[in-house]
């Protein structure tokens, strides 16, 4: 096997309240160096076994003909993009606790039974070190109390069928990890 880059240096260069910005310096086998920009979450002095940062729920109704998802407001790419419900897991919050909240928050939605906890997977792996725990949830879609979102935050919850899965796969305005689940949805395999 061959000798991996090890991290030489790693150099805080920006940062906000949501992200940080590094500088790695690697030394490569062949001895010679390479810096790469690196985007965290949260703040770190090592970029490994950083822990979670984020959860994404996976839901259909208790029946499990209709998926819940969400058309939701990107600022990155200034549009509506369509996704899975998802948001940052909080201080001194688990996963499940975390894809609960953010379930209330965009969805209004509060009675849902955990039926799986995947480990956690790397988001934008060629940009961050962001990890995100996938959470499966059956919900009972009778049970709404209305969505506590933020100002900045425009979200509109909506279940689907198969059937109108099928159709939002056609589409390019789709989070990734949301389109691999509808399609799991649309074959009956979520």
């Amino acid at each position: 096997m061959a000798k991996e880059p090890k991290l030489q240096k790693l150099t805080k260069i920006a940062g906000t309240k949501f992200v940080q910005v590094y500088k790695g310096i690697f030394e490569l086998p062949n001895g010679n160096t390479k810096e790469y920009d690196i985007v965290s979450r949260k703040e770190i002095t090592d970029i490994k076994n950083v822990e979670p940062a984020a959860v994404t729920m996976f839901a259909t109704n208790q029946a499990g003909d209709k998926m819940l998802i969400v058309k939701e407001f990107r600022y990155p790419v200034n549009k509506e993009v369509i996704d899975t419900p998802s948001g940052l897991i909080d201080p001194g919050e688990d996963p499940v606790t975390a894809a609960l909240r953010e379930l209330h928050e965009e969805t209004g939605y509060t009675d849902a039974e955990v039926v799986e906890v995947l480990p956690a997977s790397y988001s934008t792996i060629g940009l961050t070190n962001e990890s995100v725990v996938p959470v499966i949830l059956r919900v009972n879609e009778n049970v709404n109390e209305g969505q506590c979102t933020e100002d900045s935050e425009k979200i509109e919850p909506y279940w689907v069928t198969r059937e109108e899965a099928a159709e939002i796969l056609k589409s390019s305005d789709i989070a990734a990890r949301a389109q691999l689940a509808i399609r799991m949805f649309v074959k009956g395999c979520l």
